[in-house]
């Protein structure tokens, strides 16, 4: 399965109109900005990096839902979505779980383009990539959660309702095992449609 060329412009526009929405009347405008940034950037990475490193299909969907995610979580923070009130409601749940699922969703994110860039560049030998891509994905997350303690202060904000904790003091905590969870998602669901892919790409190469 070769690289669908047409995916990544349809996935660009998507985001870009749900980035529309999510900047239209956000809960808090201040929050919306900083939590917003991070998809910025993201986003700005993979335009840039697009004509002289091209991703695989599954690692460009995983980062579209992961930036998505970011996108509705900036919108209504992250304690506050709707859908998510919804299941807190109804499973009789006290807090707002979709900071967790966002980190599942980075969590997969990460560990996905860690693996392909270390493979495609064979930065090391094949039996240490899935460790380093663990590895990686913990790092990136708990640096995610650093960035995230330090804005507060930054912009004057309050920390509490910024970090969406809800009252959690292991809230940082959590996240950063959420985002392993996603790692072994990934691992585990989409390591081998990624295999598949990176084939068509070697096998590309030689042709």
């Amino acid at each position: 399965m070769h690289l669908d060329r047409k995916l990544p412009p349809i996935l660009l526009l998507l985001i870009i109109g749900i980035m529309i929405w999510s900047g239209y009347g956000p809960l808090h405008r201040t929050m919306w900005f900083y939590e917003a940034s991070f998809t910025f950037i993201l986003l700005l990475l993979f335009v840039v990096s697009y004509r002289f490193f091209q991703w695989t299909n599954i690692t460009y969907c995983i980062a579209f839902f992961s930036i998505v995610s970011m996108l509705i979580g900036s919108h209504y923070t992250y304690a506050e979505m709707p859908f998510f009130h919804f299941l807190s409601d109804r499973f009789g749940e006290s807090r707002n779980h979709f900071d967790r699922f966002g980190h599942i969703f980075l969590g997969m994110f990460t560990y996905l383009c860690a693996r392909e860039y270390f493979i495609r560049q064979q930065i090391m030998k094949s039996n240490w990539v899935t460790l380093s891509s663990f590895v990686y994905t913990l790092a990136i997350a708990a640096g995610y959660e650093l960035v995230e303690f330090s804005i507060p202060y930054i912009a004057g904000t309050n920390i509490h309702v910024f970090l969406a904790e809800q009252g959690d003091v292991w809230d940082s905590h959590w996240d950063i095992v959420m985002a392993i969870v996603g790692a072994m998602i990934s691992y585990l669901a989409w390591q081998p449609l990624q295999n598949q892919q990176l084939a068509s790409f070697k096998s590309k190469e030689k042709n």
